[in-house]
C-alpha cells in the first residue's frame, strides 16, 4: 500500500501529475482493491482542499465519490458515507451520484446477507477454506 499512498501524494503535486489528470490518477488507484480504502480515506481527510481546488461543481469529483463508495459492502462503511455526507451536505455535481452510491451500498449489503453463507459453503467444498 505504500506505493499507492505515495502515488496519491504525487497526484496532489501539479508539477508531477497535471491538474487535468488528477481524478484519472485517483480513479486508477481506486480500481485496485488495496487502493480503494486509501482513496476513501484521502477523500475524507482532504475534502475541503479538493473542493477548494476543483470546485463542488466538478463532474469528475462527483464521479470519483460515486465510484469509490459504490464498492462498499458493510453497514460500517454505509455509516461512514452517511456521516461524511452529513458533514458535507453539498454534493454539487455529484449529488445524484451520492444518492446512487448509497443505494448501491444498501443493495450490496442486502445481497451479501442473502448469499454470503452459500458462497462461503461453496468455496469450502471447492477447497478454498
Amino acid at each position: 500500500p505504500w506505493i499507492l499512498s505515495s502515488f496519491i501524494e504525487l497526484a496532489k503535486n501539479d508539477s508531477v501529475i497535471r491538474q487535468q489528470d488528477y481524478f484519472s490518477a485517483l480513479r486508477h488507484i481506486n480500481s485496485n482493491p488495496i487502493g480503494s480504502p486509501l482513496i476513501w480515506n484521502y477523500i475524507r481527510q482532504y475534502w475541503p482542499d479538493i473542493v477548494g481546488r476543483f470546485g463542488i461543481g466538478d463532474r469528475y469529483l462527483g464521479k470519483l465519490v460515486k465510484s469509490v463508495i459504490s464498492k462498499f459492502t458493510t453497514p460500517l462503511q454505509l455509516e461512514e458515507v452517511e456521516l461524511f455526507f452529513k458533514k458535507y451536505p453539498d454534493g454539487g455535481a455529484g449529488s445524484r451520484g451520492r444518492d446512487q452510491g448509497i443505494e448501491k451500498i444498501k443493495n450490496n449489503i442486502k445481497w451479501l446477507s442473502l448469499h454470503q453463507k452459500d458462497i462461503e459453503s461453496w468455496l469450502t467444498t471447492q477447497g478454498y477454506s
